[in-house]
């Protein structure tokens, strides 16, 4: 009736996706603060979103250079 090893990945997705927006959230909460108190400088975030871009844009290219042929929404979920 059921296909148990599907109904598992959904369910593992789901909760991977609401652990990634718990995290985005926490991290924004974490980055007011930090900005708010001037431990960091705008110029400071500029730099991570571009070495944290570089590093998710390496690691998208190698996922996508050994999973050739595979659908996109698995693509996204094994770069995840």
């Amino acid at each position: 009736m059921f296909n148990v090893p599907r109904v598992v990945a959904a369910t593992v997705a789901v909760l991977a996706s609401i652990h990634a927006i718990r995290e985005f959230i926490r991290c924004n909460i974490e980055k007011g603060r930090l900005s708010a108190e001037g431990n960091i400088s705008d110029d400071d975030w500029k730099a991570f979103e571009v070495a944290l871009q570089s590093r998710w844009d390496k690691i998208r290219a190698r996922v996508i250079r050994m999973k050739r042929g595979t659908q996109e929404q698995d693509l996204g979920f094994e770069i995840f």
